[in-house]
């Protein structure tokens, strides 16, 4: 379906726009919607534009769209009337490509944020592309380990515009590439029904083709030289004691099933500091992803849950004696 409109400004002059709705097959939709205005008081053409788009692919990819382009940031106040328009200071535009398989994912992202600053300046950061493998907790053989992991390639660009004309600095122009890779081995253990042990060891390498540092002004500045970061980390995780207590009547299969459990959990966890992370430029959360720490988590879980299936209460009550 279509939807056309169109608005005239006291001062601003008219302007046009609409929105389009789409369904190519049964599993995708999509919509495109903007609108232009020839500014009188800008005395320039200013306009909006919004895509989106969802579609599963029979190879089992699954493609999310969001593209959003805007003439300028004063376009929102000016002109559009939603508060979480007027109020962001970004411009995003996302094409991602996903496929999930039975313990492994992949992801191919294109992005590009564009963040206004209050000096009126904003920094364009984007990726063309980046490429993300992860892998679920998987045994490896009979041993009794498991492996997690998950890794990253991604193509960076980040630079700054519209810099006041008071800045002494240089604007931020950097074009790099940037690895990670990050394994997981776990091996857990149940010495008796009612306790869960599980230790594990982490391991996580960047590399970055550039880096940022600090001039002889204080000002930090891009410099085309390689940067890698190896950082190691351990965690134990403690579920037990286990109790629970099985209500109802267990020699009636018609009869309601409930039960109470209660568990504790402790766990523990270190990663090593690195000491050149104002080195790392900052682009999104793998820059600041295992700074060292050490850190203590403890607590406990109640659930309670019924059964009312009537003839099948006893396959659950089974059920429930046994987990």
């Amino acid at each position: 379906d279509m939807t056309l409109l169109g608005r005239y400004y006291t001062e601003a002059g008219f302007g046009g726009g609409g929105e389009v709705r789409f369904v190519p097959n049964s599993t995708g939709a999509g919509s495109f919607s903007g609108f232009y205005i020839d500014d009188k008081v800008a005395g320039a053409g200013r306009y909006r534009a919004a895509y989106g788009q969802t579609q599963q692919f029979r190879n089992g990819f699954r493609m999310v769209a969001d593209i959003n382009l805007v003439s300028d940031f004063d376009y929102f106040t000016d002109f559009e009337r939603e508060l979480n328009l007027i109020t962001s200071p970004q411009i995003l535009a996302r094409l991602e490509f996903s496929r999930n398989g039975p313990w492994t994912s992949l992801n191919v992202r294109e992005l590009r944020r564009e963040q206004l600053f209050l000096d009126q300046s904003s920094l364009v950061q984007q990726t063309l592309p980046e490429i993300e493998w992860r892998g679920r907790s998987r045994r490896l053989g009979r041993s009794p380990f498991y492996l997690s992991y998950e890794s990253s390639l991604a193509s960076i660009q980040q630079r700054e515009k519209n810099l006041p004309a008071e800045t002494t600095r240089a604007p931020i122009d950097a074009d790099y590439l940037r690895g990670d890779v990050a394994p997981t081995l776990s091996a857990p253990l149940s010495p008796v029904p009612w306790l869960e042990v599980t230790p594990a060891v982490s391991y996580r390498y960047t590399y970055y083709t550039q880096h940022q540092q600090t001039n002889e002004e204080s000002e930090r500045e891009i410099v085309d030289e390689p940067l890698s970061r190896q950082l190691w980390g351990a965690g134990l995780e403690i579920v037990g004691p286990k109790l629970f207590r099985v209500y109802g009547q267990l020699d009636d299969p018609t009869a309601k099933a409930y039960k109470h459990s209660v568990e504790t959990r402790v766990a523990y966890g270190y990663a090593e500091f690195f000491d050149r992370r104002d080195d790392i430029i900052a682009f999104d959360e793998y820059a600041h992803k295992h700074w060292g720490y050490t850190e203590e988590e403890h607590g406990s879980l109640s659930d309670f849950v019924k059964s009312e299936f009537g003839e099948e209460a006893q396959a659950f009550i089974e059920f429930l004696l046994n987990n």
